[in-house]
């Protein structure tokens, strides 16, 4: 089981999942349940590629430590009311 901490933020009408730990992946659904499942999915398929590839998973970071408002500026993103940090763990063997 691998687990990375993510950003969810509302940008319009969709909710934006980013991966503080994977440079520049993310994922977008309509409702905050579905970006977090369509987030992992992308986490799914992104550690199992490494993991074919032979590389290492990055270490996670510590969510406690996340700066939101970098994150999103280096996204192009606005801090908005509707952002937190979560969590997804995904089985990459599964």
């Amino acid at each position: 089981m691998a687990t990375y901490p993510v950003v969810v933020t509302k940008e319009g009408r969709m909710f934006v999942v980013l991966f503080p730990d994977f440079n520049g992946m993310s994922a977008f659904g309509e409702t905050f349940e579905k970006a977090l499942d369509k987030g992992a999915d992308a986490l799914k398929a992104t550690l199992r590629l490494l993991k074919r590839d032979g590389e290492k998973f990055p270490r996670a970071s510590d969510a406690k430590r996340l700066d939101l408002v970098k994150i999103l500026r280096e996204r192009s993103l606005n801090p908005a009311q509707e952002t937190r940090i979560t969590a997804i763990s995904v089985d990459v063997d599964s």
